[in-house]
This record gives C-alpha cells, structure tokens and sequence, in this order.
C-alpha cells in the first residue's frame, strides 16, 4: 500500500502556561522562559504524519495481520481493536529542527528551557495526531476514532517496531529506526490507529494503560 503524507498546521498562541505544564511554584518565571521557547519552536517545528490504510485487518488471539504484515500486539490491544473498519499504520515526527533545539539547550546548560522544549514538544505531537484525527474525520468522512497505540505500550513489545516500519514508509519523512528499536530524530512517534465499527474506545491511552508511574500519565489525568 502507499504511504501519505499529512502536514498539519498549528500554533501555540492559545497555550496558557500554568500548572498543567509546569510547577505552579516556578510559573513566575517559567512563564518567560516559556515565551522564548515557543518562539525558537515555531522558527524549527515541522510536523509531518506518515500513514497507510488498511481495510478489514485480520485479528488472531494476540496480534493483527495487516496484508500479511503481522504485528504481535497482544492480547490486550486485540481485545481493543479487533472489529474496526480499518487500521492506520502511522508514523509522525516534529522534525530534526526541533531535535537539533532540544540539544542545543542541553549542551549549552539551558536545562529549564531544554524542560520547557520537552513539554511544548509533547503538546506539539497531541496537536499533530489530533489535527490527523479531524482530517480523517471531516475530510474522509470516518468515524469512532481510536488513540494511537504504540510499540511499548499497553503490552505490545517495543521490538515489534521493527514490523511496525514494515507496514509504512516512515523514510517519507525522514524518519528512521535504530537497531535498539528507538527512533530520529527526537519527538518521533509510530503506532496504529483504528477506525470505524462499533467498538468503544477510551478516550486516550492513559485510561487503558495499565502503568501507573508514568509522567505524561500523570500530565494528563492530574
């Protein structure tokens, strides 16, 4: 199957710097600290989606087989997933840019603003994938929308990337794997992506994911 590409456009004008993001201790001067990072973000962020859709993927007990491309998912995703319409293979990224930003505030002992960077980052992958969901929903005309679900995550094994890269062409916007499974540059993310049929979906992955030590779990929940 081809591989697509989808370039969202975004801003974060409308982002209030509170203690959402950051301790409400630090808010006074983070707020400025803020302010610059989004500055030098804008001037570097490049957010791209790669994806392939796949129509009537065939489950089995513990994985999904998308054209012949197997994915050992687990149990747990399978219970998840198995019933939609069609998958989406996906891969999105924020671009060397914002890797080379991150790295230039580290090296240069601008640990606050390499913190700020990381968190803006985030926000930045939720607006990526969340603007892909409007998309295919006001412009492929598709409905019940699931999270995206990753490698490590939820019970799928981290080494499954691998197959994950098989089923879509990351390289189309020039993201690549490394042997140890993680992925350039920086602020990368893969997973699937289901759509359609009658399945309920949570409203994110931290009210599936079993773990409960997780930062950006606790970011999103409170």
């Amino acid at each position: 199957m081809p591989t697509c590409v989808y370039e969202p456009r975004f801003s974060f004008a409308e982002e209030s710097v509170d203690s959402s993001l950051f301790p409400s201790e630090y808010l006074p001067y983070w707020e400025t600290e803020a302010e610059e990072v989004m500055a030098d973000l804008h001037a570097c962020l490049v957010p791209r989606l790669a994806y392939v859709r796949y129509e009537h993927p065939v489950f089995t007990d513990d994985a999904v087989y998308l054209e012949g491309h197997g994915l050992r998912i687990g149990r747990k995703l399978v219970h998840l997933l198995d019933g939609c319409q069609c998958l989406f293979s996906v891969v999105y990224t924020l671009g060397q840019g914002v890797h080379d930003l991150y790295r230039r505030y580290q090296q240069a002992g601008e640990f606050v603003k390499g913190y700020v960077c990381d968190s803006l980052a985030n926000r930045a992958l939720d607006k990526t994938v969340a603007a892909f969901r409007r998309y295919l929903t006001e412009e492929q005309g598709l409905g019940n929308l699931s999270f995206v679900v990753s490698p490590g995550c939820c019970g799928w094994g981290i080494t499954d990337q691998s197959a994950l890269f098989a089923t879509v062409d990351a390289g189309m916007i020039d993201v690549e794997l490394t042997a140890s499974h993680v992925m350039r540059p920086f602020k990368s993310v893969s997973g699937l992506l289901a759509a359609g049929g009658k399945i309920a979906y949570p409203e994110s992955g931290c009210a599936y994911c079993g773990r409960k030590d997780c930062g950006y779990r606790k970011m999103r929940l409170g």
